[in-house]
């Protein structure tokens, strides 16, 4: 098999960065490692592999070029019209409204790529704001890649950015220039554009302008990282977004994370995630393990990846011993501890191989890691000890979406919802399916099911698989998806 020595790279990269790397990038991946071996005039890939992974300077700044190397670099203007109609009528209004006092408004566009909703957003602003004379208005755009970013201060576009945007956009912002388009110079001038690394750079950076901010996209980023990664960088936004502003991500990215001083707040177009004062009651706070049904809350497969930390060493110690408590694995989940987790799973399994319990919650805690083969192996048996619990099926059909197995995805929801009619997480992730493939009558039945069941549930209770949204918040959420 070609580049067959490249898994170990993959697993050092994600460990190190949280970055999920998918078989579409193995390529460029390989071309890279193998230029950088020559270059650095190393005797192989094995030794290119020890700088890497020593922890030096050098190996440091090598492992920051492959990332930037495997930043996805897709935009294109007013991508997702859903989102940018809400921020249209009622978001950026809102904002206009609660900062009206000190007129200023302050937007950052994280991940920007080539700037095109950075842009978007400029525009968007311009056509709200037509009087805009004592405002204080900062746009900025950043991205890991300097690359692209050049390509954002440059403002020339050519029409694969426009695919989604009707004539009278380009008729009205862009001019053509030697077979391209390139932006209006008094929209250029209103972004700001600065290189930033999510991970590593810290917040807030008065010097780029990032701090009491209003509004924060961070769209089809963290679906990129694993979940340590992803709750380190939404810590890091939360801390610079004033209260009463908003984080928009793109669709389920962030909907089952545990999310301090955020509010979640459902419209027909898109779940939006308000800050909130901490005396706030509306604020949403993370629910313990030990208050769910029989299982830890599991984390959406979007956010996973395979970054698996070392077990904390009296977990560790404690592995030796016999059997544990439940209740202790499921902290260890609920706390993001997965390797603890599974060593103390383990640890219970050679004296009860066939506890449903455990063997779902090994089976969920290396899916958290990233660790797919694993996680079906857990999950399989899990089904076995237990035939009729949905978890283990329903986190299967996670990871069958997550592989692009649609098919296979869409036969273990329906398994599910022939075996608990009531399993709400089911027919919400069936509906997606279709809706992506284009079956929407069919996702709009699936959502009116789903609707009907948590009408039936009191408002404050918690839907499974779901820890960071009540059944009243579920239920706007479908309400507006389908009007009902």
């Amino acid at each position: 098999m070609e580049n067959e020595w490249l898994p170990p790279f993959k697993e050092l990269l994600t460990a190190r960065t949280g970055l999920r790397i998918s078989e579409h990038a193995d390529g460029p991946m390989a071309a890279h490692i193998k230029e950088r071996t020559a270059q650095l005039s190393l005797n192989s890939t094995i030794d290119y592999y020890r700088l890497i992974a020593s922890g030096s300077k050098e190996g440091n700044d090598e492992i920051k070029s492959l990332v930037k190397l495997l930043a996805i670099g897709e935009s294109y203007f007013f991508r997702d019209k859903g989102q940018f109609r809400l921020l249209r009528d009622v978001l950026i209004p809102d904002l206009i409204k609660k900062r009206s006092a000190l007129r200023e408004l302050r937007i950052w566009s994280a991940g920007c790529s080539t700037g095109e909703e950075a842009y978007s957003l400029a525009m968007l602003l311009g056509e709200i704001m037509r009087d805009k004379d004592g405002w204080r208005i900062s746009i900025i755009g950043t991205d890991i890649r300097e690359d692209l970013l050049d390509k954002a201060k440059a403002g020339v576009y050519g029409n694969w950015s426009f695919r989604q945007v009707d004539g009278s956009v380009k008729a009205r912002y862009f001019k053509e220039k030697n077979g391209s388009l390139a932006l209006d110079p008094r929209i250029k001038e209103t972004v700001s554009f600065f290189s930033l690394d999510l991970l590593e750079d810290a917040l807030p950076d008065n010097a780029k302008g990032l701090y009491n901010l209003d509004l924060i996209l961070c769209r089809n980023v963290f679906i990129y990282y694993d979940s340590r990664a992803v709750i380190k960088m939404v810590s890091k936004m939360i801390n610079v977004l004033n209260y009463g502003g908003y984080l928009m991500t793109a669709h389920g990215e962030l909907f089952s994370m545990p999310l301090r001083s955020l509010k979640l707040r459902a419209f027909t177009e898109s779940l939006i995630y308000e800050k909130t004062a901490p005396e706030d009651p509306a604020a949403v706070v993370v629910r313990p393990a030990d208050k769910c049904k029989e299982s830890a809350p599991i984390k959406r497969l979007a956010n996973h990846a395979k970054t698996i930390a070392a077990p904390i060493p009296e977990a560790q110690a404690q592995a030796k011993e016999a059997a544990y408590k439940i209740e202790d694995i499921r902290s260890l989940f609920s706390r993001g501890l997965y390797s603890s987790a599974i060593a103390m799973a383990d640890a219970s399994l050679k004296s009860n191989p066939d506890d449903f319990h455990l063997l779902y919650l090994s089976g969920a805690a290396y899916a958290n890691t990233g660790d797919t083969k694993k996680a079906k192996e857990w999950l399989l048996a899990a089904s076995k000890a237990d035939p009729l619990a949905p978890e283990p099926y329903y986190l299967l059909a996670l990871i069958a979406e997550q592989d692009g197995d649609h098919p296979r995805a869409k036969e273990v929801l329906n398994k599910i919802m022939y075996l608990r009619s009531g399993f709400v997480a089911a027919y919400i992730e069936l509906a997606s399916i279709y809706e992506s493939e284009g079956d929407v009558d069919r996702a709009r039945r699936l959502r009116l099911a789903a609707l009907a069941e948590v009408r039936s549930l009191p408002v404050d209770s918690q839907i499974e698989m779901y820890d960071s949204a009540t059944a009243g918040e579920i239920e706007a959420y479908l309400n507006r998806l389908t009007g009902a």
